[in-house]
């Protein structure tokens, strides 16, 4: 079965893909640097780190060449090591197709040694669909 990290890292990049390409990100002010606060095992350290006025000027470029695509489509594969019962550590492979079309449709779906799912998103109504499981 899917981990919990694993499952929120996989809707997090389906949500920052869809949010990044349907144009739903929000201006980015480029006048200064914007402090980000830097967290070190999920705790807030003391210093901050700056982000680059260029680097969010690069974004926001590639955000906006996203949005004006009609359709947009990529695969990809990763591979994730997970300790073992045992304390063995095994590497999971998983593929992944996504398809973004005009601002209001996606879909996208995962394959390999993970939990399968298909995500649908038609502009009003998510579905997540677990294929050999026949549930969603």
């Amino acid at each position: 079965m899917i981990s919990k990290s694993r499952f929120v890292a996989g809707w997090t990049v389906l949500f920052l893909t869809f949010t990044l390409s349907s144009g739903w990100a929000a201006p980015v002010a480029q006048d200064r640097p914007t402090p980000v606060p830097a967290a070190v095992n999920g705790e807030a350290s003391k210093s901050t780190a700056r982000i680059d006025p260029r680097a969010l000027t690069t974004l926001k470029k590639m955000s906006e060449t996203l949005t004006a695509a009609g359709t947009l489509s990529f695969k990809s594969k990763s591979m994730v090591p997970i300790k073992g019962p045992q304390g063995m550590w095994i590497n999971l492979f998983e593929s992944s197709s996504v398809v973004k079309q005009g601002t209001e449709k996606l879909y996208a779906e995962t394959r390999g040694d993970f939990f399968p799912y298909d995500f649908y998103f038609n502009g009003k109504t998510i579905t997540a669909y677990a294929p050999t499981k026949n549930v969603y």
